[in-house]
């Protein structure tokens, strides 16, 4: 095929339609590139369990031994609920790797993207429209009609705006005081639908504060 051939069947504009699902499972595809290697997602809670494994049997043989040295009857009392406590700190083990794991997995996406070009600080604005709410960087380019957001959530250091799949973070650092803030959050919540409005309680109780 000729090099004009070529760019004449280049589409400028390509439609379909997309469900949520099929979006997560493309992004995880993405997010597995960036993140790299994924053995790491089943060593850590493992890991994680297996030391809380290890660590109740030592509790349950010294406290064991103690026991026996103090009573003899506590020795034996104890002995039935060494295993419980053995297991206890198994799960609790697990449950801490998977906090570090999800902490990991987060590290090294960063670091993945970080590698690809993107920006460790960037400055973005906000513009509240009529229609829409607008979110630019110099990099791309957000416009969200306002029926279509979700919800308004606070966190203790901004707040966060929902939108299908999407979230966008909004500093509180950005406004010059509590006033300036106030006002801007009564702004999205007034023009956000009643559904929406409903969800953002923390902005409501802020507004009403």
């Amino acid at each position: 095929m000729s090099e004009a051939a070529t760019e004449a069947a280049a589409p400028s504009e390509v439609r379909f339609e997309i469900t949520p699902q099929q979006s997560v499972d493309a992004a995880q595809a993405a997010h597995a590139r960036a993140v790299g290697r994924m053995s790491f997602l089943t060593w850590i809670p493992l890991g994680g369990a297996l030391a809380g494994y290890v660590l109740g049997l030592t509790l349950e043989q010294t406290i064991n031994a103690a026991m026996f040295f103090i009573n003899p009857a506590l020795g034996i009392v104890f002995m039935g609920l060494g295993s419980a406590v053995t297991t206890a700190l198994a799960l609790i083990g697990y449950a801490v790797g998977l906090r570090m794991w999800a902490r990991s997995y987060h590290r090294r996406y960063l670091f993945g993207m970080y590698e690809r070009g993107m920006p460790a600080r960037t400055t973005v604005t906000f513009r509240l429209t009529d229609t829409m709410l607008e979110a630019s960087n110099e990099r791309m380019s957000y416009a969200i009609g306002w029926p279509f957001i979700a919800e308004l959530v606070e966190a203790p250091t901004a707040w966060t705006v929902v939108a299908d799949m999407t979230t966008f973070v909004v500093l509180k650092s950005a406004f010059a005081d509590k006033d300036e803030e106030r006002a801007f959050v009564q702004t999205m919540l007034e023009r956000l639908s009643p559904a929406a409005r409903e969800r953002s309680a923390e902005a409501r109780a802020f507004v009403a504060a």
